[in-house]
């Protein structure tokens, strides 16, 4: 076929948008990569999970969909005022009878949250079958992460936005928050697999968890 292959285009600018995976100190995570299996979180914070173009496409549909919320469907629609993108560190001391197996001897994180408007943080995801997360509870990873979001500005409500990737159907969830202390002992758990992982090569074992069920590509 002659003429422009406007696949090829999309898929080359979005091989081009990949993020270089930068080093990050051993005791910090991004709020994305605790996701409720210590597997997938060892495997993402060192490096290790691949996605081939069909999932690379599939993230840019809700890349799109997150500047649409955070633009063109905001402007003059809006209720009260919103920050977008907000920018969090968030640093946990765990107890002192706690020894870490890094360096520094705290687990933080950084990252960016969806939006926040003074009382509640929402994470916007899009959904291929919104039914689905209508009658199906929250991904555990999903309040892991805003749990995280929402500790490290001080918040007590948190919401996760669903929108339906063919309709634009929105579905939202408020999530129970996860207590500190549990985020503390998982990330203990990933640091201990992660200096494994290092010794041995090992990864923890498959927990039986949906993302453990998948092919792995690494």
């Amino acid at each position: 076929m002659n003429g422009i292959q406007w696949g090829n285009v999309i898929d080359e600018h979005i091989l081009s948008t990949r993020r270089e995976k930068k080093e990050k100190p051993d005791n910090v995570f991004s709020p994305s990569m605790v996701d409720g299996c210590v597997r997938q979180s060892t495997m993402l914070k060192l490096g290790l999970k691949e996605f081939d173009i069909d999932v690379l496409r599939k993230f840019m549909v809700g890349t799109i969909l997150h500047k649409y919320l955070q633009s063109e469907a905001s402007i003059g629609h809006l209720p009260k005022p919103v920050e977008f993108e907000k920018r969090i560190e968030f640093e946990i001391i765990p107890k002192d009878d706690v020894k870490l197996p890094t360096e520094e001897q705290t687990i933080r994180f950084e990252g960016y949250l969806d939006a926040w408007d003074g009382e509640t943080v929402y994470d916007f995801k899009s959904h291929s079958y919104i039914e689905y997360a209508k009658t199906k509870p929250v991904d555990i990873g999903y309040r892991y992460q805003l749990s995280i979001y929402a500790h490290a500005i001080g918040a007590t409500q948190a919401q996760i936005v669903f929108i339906d990737k063919r309709t634009l159907e929105v579905h939202q969830k408020e999530i129970e928050l996860i207590p500190i202390a549990d985020i503390t002992r998982f990330c203990e758990a990933v640091l201990e697999a992660e200096v494994e992982y290092k010794k041995s090569g090992k990864l923890p074992e498959p927990c039986g968890c949906w993302k453990c069920n998948l092919k792995e590509k690494s």
